[in-house]
């Protein structure tokens, strides 16, 4: 891997590069998110969920936030904290958007499933409970983040099978889907 185009990301106790936070696993599921996307919010309980499932896999989690803090609209590591106080998960910040361009991450929640060395194996949505925001119109009804009727959850998230294939059989069958959510700005 070539990490001369990437950043470091914001932790919790400094700054890190993110190649050296690949070395703690076997495999990395990175989910880009934010703390004012309905899509990423509506995302935070079934990804702890299935952090817990994959809990004694070779794998880690690590949630990051790419997108533009402003005084309006704060995406820092602070509102994150002040949205999930007591993650299970890793927060982290790429305040530059390096590590979001590098791997061609443009929605939130969008998923990156990484090796130990950064190779990407798969790509794509948590789930497919959401419509796409081209596919709706005022006369649409149901399935945004914000409807009063959020969908239902899913019984087998997309990222759950792409884990349970890597865990079963080694590898992923497909390598890319298009992820559902707000883009990354």
């Amino acid at each position: 891997m070539n990490d001369e185009h990437l950043g470091l990301l914001t932790t919790k106790g400094g700054t890190e590069s993110w190649p050296s936070l690949l070395v703690h696993a076997d495999h990395s599921v990175l989910i880009f998110t934010s703390v004012q996307c309905p899509y990423a919010i509506a995302a935070y309980g079934t990804i702890e969920r299935i952090a817990a499932r994959y809990s004694s896999a070779p794998l880690q989690f690590l949630l990051i936030n790419s997108n533009v803090s402003t005084d309006d609209d704060p995406e820092d590591l602070d509102a994150m904290r002040a949205h999930e106080p007591q993650p299970s998960i890793p927060f982290l910040r790429d305040e530059t958007a390096e590590l979001a361009r590098f791997l061609g991450a443009t929605h939130t929640p969008h998923v990156f499933l990484l090796d130990r060395d950064g190779e990407k194996l798969w790509s794509g949505p948590i789930d497919h409970r959401f419509r796409k925001p081209d596919d709706w119109s005022e006369e649409s009804e149901g399935f945004w983040p914000w409807d009063d009727n959020p969908p239902p959850q899913l019984a087998v998230t997309t990222l759950e099978v792409v884990l349970d294939q890597l865990i079963a059989i080694g590898h992923i069958e497909s390598k890319e889907e298009h992820p559902i959510g707000c883009t990354i700005k």
